[in-house]
């Protein structure tokens, strides 16, 4: 049977207008700019090739929270540590690439002790960020972000004090001084610009379209109360103190890149 001519030009027309109707994108649910209204594939797909992994660890040994440390007949159980990470870098003789903004580091949150982001292919020889918000992050609110956002509401991470901040490391736990089991709360909330500290691990990185890497970080909190006087208050406030230096200095000084 043929078709008329009417009816094999209203097919054509059917089908052309059925396929502009379709909206292009990445349709892989795997890639990191995946687009859930497009159901046209454009080849646009974009996929995760460098994953930073965060463990904490107590004298070499794995640790989690909860867990206790003990040193100078004193016990510290952690209830949560928190940090932010910034202007996250990879760096060679020529380029320095930036490959996130802003993370925010939830020992509550173990999903974002595992970082995965989109990098250019390339070789590097180190990896940066700053411990703590770069000046032009932390001259920001809340409201200028989502409430999800490292740096929204939801995340309970700013002081609205006189020229706010940010709070750049949060150690959380409970303390006991007497080794009775008597605990009471502890709790150092550092949120001064001048507590910024900025990082770089020398490490040979390979990216290409069949080369992914991961950067395993160590973060030894064994080191976390060397030289700090417990009995001493952090009081909150925007000025800096030699007690909230000393834990910043004792917090970066902990962080390695295996």
């Amino acid at each position: 049977m043929y078709l008329s001519k009417s009816v094999f030009l209203l097919l054509v027309v059917f089908t052309i207008v059925f396929s502009s109707c379709k909206k292009p994108g990445c349709t892989d649910p795997t890639a990191s700019n995946y687009n859930a209204d497009a159901d046209k594939e454009d080849d646009s797909c974009i996929y995760d090739n460098l994953n930073l992994q965060f463990n904490l660890k107590n004298n070499d040994q794995a640790f989690s929270r909860y867990d206790t440390l003990n040193f100078n007949e004193v016990s510290f159980r952690v209830e949560n540590i928190t940090f932010y990470m910034s202007n996250i870098t990879l760096n060679n003789n020529s380029i320095s690439k930036n490959v996130k903004d802003v993370h925010l580091f939830r020992l509550d949150e173990p999903n974002t002790m595992n970082l995965e982001v989109t990098a250019p292919n390339g070789n590097y020889q180190s990896v940066s960020f700053g411990l703590g918000l770069t000046p032009e992050l932390n001259s920001t609110e809340p409201a200028d972000y989502t409430t999800e956002h490292p740096l929204g509401l939801n995340q309970n991470t700013y002081w609205p004090m006189l020229s706010g901040s940010y709070i750049f490391v949060k150690i959380e736990g409970k303390m006991d001084t007497s080794q009775t089991s008597s605990f009471y709360p502890l709790t150092y909330h550092l949120a001064h610009e001048d507590l910024f500290r900025a990082m770089d691990f020398q490490k040979s990185i390979s990216l290409d379209e069949n080369n992914t890497a991961t950067l395993q970080f160590s973060i030894e909190l064994s080191e976390l109360f060397t030289d700090v006087d417990l009995s001493q208050e952090l009081a909150h406030e925007r000025t800096s103190s030699p007690l909230a230096n000393q834990i910043i200095t004792n917090f970066s000084n902990a962080i390695e890149l295996e």
